[in-house]
């Protein structure tokens, strides 16, 4: 461990070294080659900032060696944003200007974007690339549950998905690339399908956003952005690599993109492969009896998971197209004890190192197409899009580790659950902004779903469903502090789903069975209404508040309405409800933020009552269905739901800051007067990282560490697990170095430092008393080129 304090040591004597320029330049018209007056030249992300003088010259003195980000931006001309590399050798840089080519929110600096989520009513947090670099995780989920109000629920280290506010499921939506993805989202244990070293920026919307995204997201919107347009008549890219100890994970992607006149491709595609993880424990108890664990290891938990994408558009003066085509594979292993009962016996038959699961585990694939067009109509937009999705889900298990009867006209083999669902959309938007103050959305689309399911078990019939939508939302700038926003939307749904009856049990010597009825037939149609109405109030530079109304609802999901079956990735047996209204509630959203030179403080509470909150209950009835444990049934109840978080930023000097991020929820089942299951606890995170900025080539050079304290969770619903609270501490640094042209980042973090063994109240390991991951080393190295 010598050569820690050395490495540092190094970055702190070289830090002196640094050396300043000045840099000039000029703007020309890309065709004419007159030069351009008032051009805004913006270095360093704004820091630094001049126009161009009536000859097109522009003039920094006194820039320091290091790469920056060169914008120029000009009314009536093409948004330009480049790398650069400032060194003895490079004191000069010029811009050719192509006029126009907009697209709907696409060609948005940082500082447009602050004042576009200023004017919104709702909650609104933009990650970047450079966050998810810091914060990369296993997967594309672990690296937001950093931020107030987001968690995840996981399964292992290879599976999670978003937890927005408590709410996740059906009610967090994901939009990928302008489509509402669909993955089987209603599945605790199904992680999202997306590619976790290749991902655009991200904004996340919190609270209800159903007006734009669908009824469903009631609980928040992680909205994936589109793929910009490569910069012009340039080829770039960028190849990243990580590696985690823990489980001796490594991966790594690549991005390919050019663009020539306007015609553009960007190619991209990852892999990652990992291994069994390890715990800081050596055994577990479940039913009274103490499994022990080999070399801290759960045993087949190692996979991999592998995407492929491919964007081709183009972007004139009337506006943009776009296709983008991706696969993305995973296959990941479950942990044996929690599929069926444990056995000592099952156990020892896994190997402590293996990256290519066994039985049982997941395989899954999820393909889809997006086609975007933008086009500008006068100053206004209409926007086009058609999505088609298909995603196949497998359980596979052996039918003998947990006896049970099957029924002849189903083949056996490996696959206990095959869901194969079919999705189709098509949205139209049209953007209003011609009208002085004024910004009008008006939309319309629908959707077509088929699933199908096969495998020795069931758990979700046959079904196919069809929805439509209507939906309206307007803006209204009122004066420099005021802006007012509200609408409504219309939704339609059908819903045909098949009877399925199961013989699953036969009488001793016979061939002929009884019939079960394990989900009736639903051929439902149904119709309601959304709406909401807010303001944004920025009082001056550092005043501003925001509050958000709206009357929701979401259709209960063809999960929640039939589901009668063994999830064993869940490691329960889950039962649906058929008469299931449509979940119904007053969503009220509300921040105040203040800031200046050195602080950015904002405090946001929220309050949620619905008249009949869908929920999954632990009913405390043991299942009839082998090794299935209780059941859980979906019921719904009058619930209030509520809570505030609270986020801090503290920049003492320029190279230095303090960042916290604390979240309480609360909730109540007024039927029962209990908790709601699966709420996340109190919960407080704060970093500070010190930068050494630019070095020679090094452009920044920095040291940080993190602190999460996690209260207790000892609000629970009746015969759920309470859970103990736990600190951790991690650890980071980095470098960029920076060559011309190219950029190199080099990432080391150490989560849970101390190695320490807690619980996940989310986690679906919970119920088998197992701990989390314990310490875990990640190294990534970044290229952009």
């Amino acid at each position: 461990m010598r050569i820690v304090p050395f490495f540092f040591f190094f970055l702190l004597h070289i830090a002196t070294w640094a050396q300043s320029h000045s840099l000039s330049g000029r703007v020309l018209d890309h065709d004419t080659k007159e030069p351009l007056m008032g051009v805004a030249i913006f270095l360093d992300n704004g820091k630094i900032n001049t126009l161009t003088d009536e000859d097109g010259n522009f003039f920094f003195p006194q820039i320091k060696d290091g790469h920056y980000t060169v914008n120029a931006q000009y009314l009536g001309y093409m948004h330009i944003s480049k790398d650069l590399i400032i060194h003895k050798n490079i004191k000069r840089f010029n811009f050719l200007m192509e006029p126009e080519i907009r697209q709907l929110d696409q060609v948005i600096i940082k500082s447009e974007e602050g004042e576009r989520f200023k004017k919104q009513s709702q909650s609104v947090e933009l990650i970047d690339q450079d966050y998810f670099d810091k914060n990369r995780g296993a997967t594309f989920v672990d690296a937001l549950t950093n931020k107030a109000g987001i968690n995840a629920i996981s399964t292992g280290v290879g599976i999670s998905k978003p937890v927005i506010r408590g709410m996740f499921g059906n009610r967090v939506v994901v939009n990928d690339g302008g489509v509402k993805q669909e993955s089987q989202q209603w599945g605790n244990d199904h992680g999202l399908p997306v590619d976790n070293f290749n991902t655009n920026k991200v904004e996340i919307i919190k609270g209800p956003a159903s007006l734009l995204y669908g009824s469903d997201g009631i609980g928040g919107v992680i909205k994936i952005d589109e793929p910009t347009v490569p910069t012009l008549n340039e080829i770039s890219g960028q190849a990243i690599t990580n590696y985690q100890s823990n489980n001796q994970a490594i991966g790594g992607g690549m991005q390919l993109k050019g663009n020539h006149h306007g015609h553009y491709f960007i190619l991209e595609g990852s892999y990652n492969s990992f291994n069994n993880y390890r715990v800081p424990a050596d055994d577990f108890k479940y039913l009274d009896f103490v499994f022990p664990l080999k070399e801290n290891t759960l045993v087949n938990t190692g996979g991999y998971d592998q995407s492929l994408g491919l964007n081709l558009g183009t972007a004139q003066k009337w506006g943009r197209i776009n296709l983008n085509v991706s696969d993305y594979q995973q296959t990941v292993g479950l942990f044996p004890g929690a599929v069926g009962t444990p056995t000592f016996g099952w156990l020892d038959n896994f190997p402590t190192s293996s990256r290519n699961p066994d039985i049982p585990r997941q395989v899954n694939q999820h393909s889809k197409a997006i086609l975007n067009t933008d086009l500008k109509i006068g100053e206004d937009w209409l926007k086009i899009t058609l999505g088609a999705q298909y995603n196949q889900r497998q359980e596979q298990s052996n039918p003998n580790a947990h006896p049970a009867d099957y029924p002849e006209y189903r083949e056996p083999g490996n696959v206990a659950h095959g869901l194969y669902l079919q999705t189709y959309t098509a949205d139209i938007l049209y953007k209003l902004t011609s009208v002085e103050d004024w910004e009008i959305n008006l939309g319309a689309g629908g959707q077509f779903q088929h699933h199908h399911f096969d495998g020795f078990e069931f758990l979700l019939p046959n079904y196919q469903t069809q929805s439509a939508y209507f939906t309206g939302f307007v803006q209204k700038t009122l004066n420099e502090k005021w802006t007012l926003n509200g609408g409504a939307r219309l939704d339609f749904y059908h819903y045909d789903i098949e009877q399925f009856n199961d013989s699953s049990r036969f009488e001793p010597g016979s061939r002929s069975g009884y019939w079960i009825n394990r989900s009736p037939e639903i051929n439902r149609t149904e119709a309601n209404w959304s709406g909401a109405i807010g303001f944004a109030y920025n009082h001056d530079q550092n005043w501003s508040t925001k509050f958000n109304i709206g009357k929701t609802f979401r259709m209960p999901t063809v999960a929640e309405l039939t589901m009668n079956g063994v999830h064993h990735g869940t490691f329960r047996h889950e039962q649906g409800d058929a008469n299931l209204k449509a979940e119904q509630g007053i969503q009220i959203d509300w921040s105040v933020a203040w800031e200046n030179y050195a602080w950015k403080l904002e405090f946001n509470p929220y309050f949620n009552y619905f008249s009949n909150y869908i929920y999954l209950a632990p009913s405390g009835i043991f299942s009839p269905l082998p090794d299935a444990g209780q059941i859980y049934q979906y019921r719904e109840a009058e619930a209030i739901h509520t809570g505030f978080e609270f986020a801090a930023t503290f920049r003492p000097t320029d190279n230095w800051e303090f960042t916290n991020a604390f979240e309480y929820l609360y909730n109540i089942n007024l039927d029962t007067n209990l908790p709601l299951p699966f709420t996340p606890p109190v919960s407080n995170y704060l970093e500070s990282i010190y930068h050494f900025g630019h070095v020679l080539h090094v452009e920044d050079i920095y040291v940080g560490a993190g602190y999460r304290a996690t209260a207790a969770q000892n609000r629970v619903d009746r015969n759920e697990l309470t859970t103990p609270g736990y600190h951790l501490f991690n650890v980071q640094a980095g470098l960029k170095v920076c060559y011309p042209k190219t950029q190199l980042n080099v990432i080391f973090r150490i989560d849970n430092l101390t190695n320490v063994a807690y619980y996940n109240h989310l986690s679906r390991y919970r119920l088998l008393n197992l701990p989390e991951q314990g310490r875990n080393v990640s190294i990534t190295v970044k290229l952009n080129f």
